[in-house]
């Protein structure tokens, strides 16, 4: 119920969705590099400590 209700919000206000959606997509990517450069640090430091 929640979809269709935001699916006919987003066609009311396509710009306004598109414009969210950008964002969600760039904090994910953003969110996916930090996850990435974490995971890579903490290699390192296990490495470096043996």
């Amino acid at each position: 119920m929640q979809i269709k209700k935001s699916k006919i919000y987003c066609v009311a206000r396509n710009t306004e969705c598109i414009h969210v959606l950008r964002v969600v997509f760039y904090r994910n990517i953003l969110l996916l590099i930090v996850y990435l450069i974490f995971v890579d640090g903490v290699k390192f430091l296990t490495a470096k400590s043996q």
